[in-house]
């Protein structure tokens, strides 16, 4: 099972506006992301369905660095996401001018 993300002009206060509630608990397998020019720096993190405004675990180690090759990761430090549960998209850098960045999430 997968989602995606796409944001127009990423910038980095972009951070906790988007987020993906899963119906049941899942784990997270593979995201994927990439841009049309530029390079945008990414990671999520989980938090608890009653507090989805405080900061919640990171599920990478570090960003993801997504780029107009695609960016891929397999490796999470914090792949489980509990039923309804709000997985926050941050975004922690952007260098050039993206006019976009397309995000692919994987899970089980």
């Amino acid at each position: 099972l997968a989602f995606s993300l796409d944001i127009p002009t990423p910038v980095t206060t972009d951070s906790n506006l988007y987020q993906h509630a899963f119906g049941q608990a899942v784990t997270l397998t593979r995201i994927s992301c990439a841009t049309d020019t530029g390079t945008v720096g990414i990671n999520f993190d989980v938090s608890a369905e009653g507090t989805p405004n405080t900061a919640g675990t990171n599920v990478l180690s570090g960003n993801l660095s997504c780029t107009t090759s695609t960016g891929v990761t397999t490796t999470f430090s914090n792949p489980a996401v509990a039923a309804n549960g709000p997985l926050n998209l941050q975004v922690n850098s952007v260098s050039g001018t993206p006019g976009i960045v397309r995000i692919h999430v994987a899970y089980q």
